[in-house]
């Protein structure tokens, strides 16, 4: 198992350049919250994190403006409720400047869960040559099964349980890797 979907030109260019904009706002921090026990520092937006994720649980996500927007036009898109039965539990944004690296890790620790995730990529611009790519692994993390580079605009789907991590971006590149994950519970209640 690997991406269950790529999809490319995912928001009309509009709402990219509205989002683009919003993420590149003085919301970055060093951070080291990839994963429990994680040592390598990088750059996140926890606050901003913490915040929507608490808009999420209390059901007022849709005061969160710009990532209930992103989510809604995504989500239309994809029909993660539909299709899947998932429905969103919580976002995580990280940022790839050069040579910041990933651990590899699950965003769900049930192993063969039905959650999903789905990582959008923010920045505006990307060349193949910067690296950066989001690989995909087996669950016993012995083999890489699939891999995207993080183009603009881009939005993959694959399974909350697989081991993933994004590669350090070159020490040629100009801009930050910028991702927002976007973490799906499986609801078999959902009547879509």
């Amino acid at each position: 198992m690997s991406f269950i979907k790529i999809l490319d030109n995912t928001l009309p260019i509009e709402m990219f350049n509205i989002v683009h904009e919003e993420f590149g706002k003085g919301i970055w921090g060093f951070s080291n919250r990839s994963q429990s026990g994680d040592i390598n520092t990088s750059f996140a937006a926890d606050e901003f994190c913490r915040k929507v994720n608490e808009l999420i649980s209390e059901k007022r996500f849709n005061e969160s403006n710009v990532v209930y927007n992103l989510w809604n036009l995504i989500n239309s898109k994809l029909e993660i409720e539909k299709n899947y039965k998932n429905s969103l539990h919580r976002i995580w944004l990280n940022g790839g400047p050069p040579l910041f690296d990933q651990t590899i890790h699950e965003d769900s620790e049930d192993t063969y869960s039905k959650d999903l995730t789905i990582i959008y990529f923010l920045h505006s611009k990307w060349e193949l040559l910067w690296g950066g790519e989001l690989l995909i692994y087996d669950v016993s993390k012995t083999r890489v099964t699939g891999g995207t580079f993080p183009l603009p605009n881009r939005a993959v789907v694959f399974p909350s349980y697989l081991p993933h991590r994004g590669v350090a971006v070159s020490r040629i590149s100009p801009v930050m890797r910028i991702s927002i994950a976007f973490q799906c519970k499986y609801d078999n209640t959902l009547h879509v």
